[in-house]
């Protein structure tokens, strides 16, 4: 009796090539796309991401991209606090700078109100204020030194009207800064005050002065 041949043992059926899913590819496309755009696409980074996940979980590996998903995920979630530093920084950045030119401002105006009392007494000595600034050394009514000390660090070289005293009409500049300062000159006049003039406010004071 002859026998049946012996069974062939099942061809083996080649491996599922898992495919990639599309929302992981998605999420982290959107994530690096977080560096320069920052929340506007980290937020759809991080939901494209997390449906990702939960899709390829659920394809018990038909499905691939758990890296590109994760990825996409984390730069997302970075850019949640760096877009809220760059609000803050665009929110603080005017009042920093306004306070910068108040303290500038202030520091300008606290130089000329003590310059004036040298010049002043430079006028009661002489009868006029000296046709330059560096004459209040040359005539022992101050120091190099304090000169300097009391010079503002910023913005160059100050505007002084020579030729004047406290005979002249007291409104007259004496004392200019060397330039406007959030659209304002600090000035000195004659008589002592100091004031911040407008960019036109100042030309006409300037025009009146010369030509009175």
């Amino acid at each position: 009796m002859n026998q049946p041949p012996p069974a062939l043992p099942p061809h083996p059926q080649p491996p599922v090539q898992a495919k990639n899913c599309g929302l992981a590819i998605t999420s982290l496309v959107l994530g690096l796309s977080s560096l320069i755009f920052s929340i506007i696409t980290g937020l759809p980074a991080v939901i494209c991401g997390h449906i990702a996940l939960g899709k390829i979980k659920r394809a018990q590996g038909s499905l691939s991209g758990n890296g590109m998903a994760i990825t996409g995920l984390v730069l997302g979630y970075i850019s949640f606090p760096l877009t809220i530093v760059a609000i803050a920084a665009a929110l603080l950045t005017p009042l920093i700078l306004k306070s910068q030119k108040k303290a500038e401002i202030m520091t300008n105006s606290n130089y000329v109100k003590s310059l004036h009392l040298f010049l002043f007494d430079y006028d009661q000595d002489f009868g006029r204020f000296p046709d330059s600034l560096d004459q209040l050394v040359t005539k022992e009514i101050i120091t190099q030194e304090i000169l300097q000390n009391l010079k503002p660090q910023k913005g160059g070289d100050w505007q002084y009207f020579s030729g004047q005293s406290t005979d002249s009409n007291h409104e007259n500049i004496l004392l200019a800064s060397p330039t406007a300062i959030d659209g304002k000159w600090v000035i000195l006049q004659i008589d002592g005050s100091v004031k911040q003039l407008k960019d036109a406010d100042y030309q006409a004071a300037l025009r009146a002065q010369q030509h009175p």
